[in-house]
C-alpha cells in the first residue's frame, strides 16, 4: 500500500468527565495508524489524559486533543 502523505487517523474516546484517557488507548491508536501507513494520528476526547498517556503521545507523535479546546479553535476560525 502506498502511503498517503495527507493520512490521518483520528480517534475520538467518550468517557466520564472524572475518568481520563489512559496510555493503553494511545498504544492502540498508534498500532493502526502503522496498519493503514498513516503519517499521523490524533486522539480526541471530552475528559483528559493521564500523565503516562501523554508522555507515551509525546514519544511517538501522536496528538493529544481535548474537544472543548477543538472547539474553541473551531470558535474562533468562524469569527475570522
Amino acid at each position: 500500500m502506498k502511503r498517503d502523505p495527507f493520512l490521518t487517523i483520528v480517534q475520538a474516546k467518550q468517557s466520564a468527565f472524572n475518568k481520563k484517557v489512559g496510555e493503553a488507548a494511545i498504544r492502540n491508536l498508534v498500532g493502526t495508524v502503522q496498519i493503514q501507513k498513516a503519517v499521523r494520528g490524533q486522539l480526541v476526547t471530552n475528559s483528559d489524559f493521564t500523565k503516562p498517556a501523554s508522555r507515551t503521545a509525546r514519544v511517538v507523535k501522536i496528538d493529544l486533543i481535548k474537544f472543548y479546546e477543538l472547539v474553541q479553535e473551531v470558535n474562533k476560525l468562524e469569527m475570522e
